[in-house]
């Protein structure tokens, strides 16, 4: 909807001469949140340290994989907010 190119509305919902940003700024916010969101796809397996003489090196990662699991989501909520 903000670029006029394949909206065919005023880019970012502003007429030109009204000297105002207009809905500028949300894309760039979704756009960090997709990034994020992308880091976080990465598996935590790569962090590993190993524990009890390599036994037990993925249990380690588990809490780390909620918390990216929860921001990942909490990301694309904001996203398709935004």
């Amino acid at each position: 909807m903000t670029n006029t190119h394949l909206s065919g509305l005023p880019a970012f919902l502003f007429s030109p001469d009204s000297g105002y940003s207009g809905m500028m700024i949300p894309p760039y916010v979704a756009a960090a949140l997709a990034g994020d969101n992308r880091s976080l796809a990465g598996p935590v397996s790569i962090h590993t340290v190993s524990t009890c003489a390599g036994q037990e090196d993925h249990v380690s990662m588990w809490g780390g994989r909620r918390t990216q699991s929860a921001s990942g989501g909490r990301n694309a909520v904001d996203i398709v907010a935004i």
